[in-house]
């Protein structure tokens, strides 16, 4: 985003300047202050503006209870915020609550006339944006109460009532927009949709992470269409989940081309399959581990839906190394040499 309004500005009559801010980890705006000023420092080299930077980030560490009108205020008596485009990054990752971000930022916009753009996956915000209402997962919890996500026929067995279905319930029985919703159409002037060509981009991680001169290159390559299609399917499109899956898998596959020089293509199928789907539910936070510690492999559900019958060839090394980072070697060749 960075390079590419750079690239247009330039094109442009306009002086300005770009500063982008992730906000991942951030836990409040006291911190993205210091991040912002510190981007105008580089960019500036200005010895004048270090040191009131440095005064500023001291007596904001002294002030921990700093307000977003102050801390937003000290920004702008340090640099001409006018002269710049603030690109605001990683807003659904961001620790801080999102009303306080959208405070500060509300204070840039209205009382200094400075450009902000944010980028975001808008889902997550929501998602993430405001915590259970302890009284309302209490109301949720009668199971007497109807919710489109619970079963209407008292005959059938109803499903466990788990945190992430109790939270559910929750939402459909007291509908209400999320704060961000409520504020955006006051705060924010353009929303635009943006989704990469997914297929090309899946692609081009794949090259990345993924040694072209193997057979693990080549069976995953062969599977792109099919990972496009679930990702559709799931409206699902966090690239991170499939460097993720792409991380599992490369480590998976490492142990078994050092034991078989045979041609294990079939089985690495299967295992591609397999850590795929389960990455992509467990980093959706909707995924069980399904196996006992007796069990190496064998047909698992993967749908939080009891009445689904639908099954998956699976691998308990995989869910291992998806849940606890753990590649035992012996394990992992023991279920294949089973299998």
């Amino acid at each position: 985003m960075k390079p590419y309004l750079e690239t247009k500005i330039a094109n442009t009559k306009e002086y300005v300047k770009i500063i982008y801010v992730s906000l991942y980890g951030i836990t409040n705006v006291n911190d993205i202050s210091i991040k912002i000023l510190f981007n105008t420092v580089g960019n500036e080299r200005s010895r004048k503006i270090h040191a009131l930077t440095k005064s500023i980030m001291d007596a904001i560490g002294q002030k921990v209870n700093i307000s977003i009108y102050e801390a937003s205020t000290a920004i702008c008596d340090l640099i001409d915020i006018k002269k710049y485009i603030l690109i605001l990054d990683d807003l659904e990752r961001c620790y801080c609550p999102v009303s306080e971000v959208l405070g500060f930022v509300n204070n840039l916009v209205e009382h200094y006339d400075t450009k902000v753009i944010f980028i975001a996956n808008e889902s997550e915000i929501e998602k993430n944006d405001e915590k259970a209402n302890p009284v309302e997962l209490l109301v949720a919890k009668d199971m007497n109460i109807l919710a489109k996500c619970s079963k209407s026929d008292n005959n059938q067995e109803r499903p466990e009532l788990t945190p992430e279905h109790l939270r559910k319930r929750a939402e459909e029985i007291f509908v209400c927009d999320s704060y961000y919703e409520r504020v955006k159409e006051k705060l924010i002037a353009h929303t635009i949709k943006y989704r990469p060509d997914l297929k090309k981009t899946i692609c081009e991680i794949i090259d990345k992470h993924v040694c072209k001169d193997t057979k693990l290159y080549q069976s995953i390559v062969g599977k792109v269409n099919s990972f496009v299609k679930i990702l559709d399917e799931e409206n699902y499109y966090n690239l991170r989940t499939f460097k993720f899956f792409l991380e599992i898998i490369t480590r998976i596959d490492a142990i078994l081309y050092k034991e078989y020089t045979y041609d294990y293509t079939d089985v690495i199928d299967e295992i591609i399959d397999y850590t795929f789907k389960v990455s992509l539910r467990y980093k959706k936070g909707n995924y069980k581990n399904p196996w006992r510690s007796d069990e190496l492999y064998g047909k698992v559900s993967l749908s939080n839906d009891p009445y689904m019958m639908d099954s998956i060839l699976g691998f308990a090394f995989v869910d291992e190394a998806i849940f606890y980072n753990r590649y035992n070697r012996d394990f992992i060749i023991n279920t294949i040499k089973e299998y």
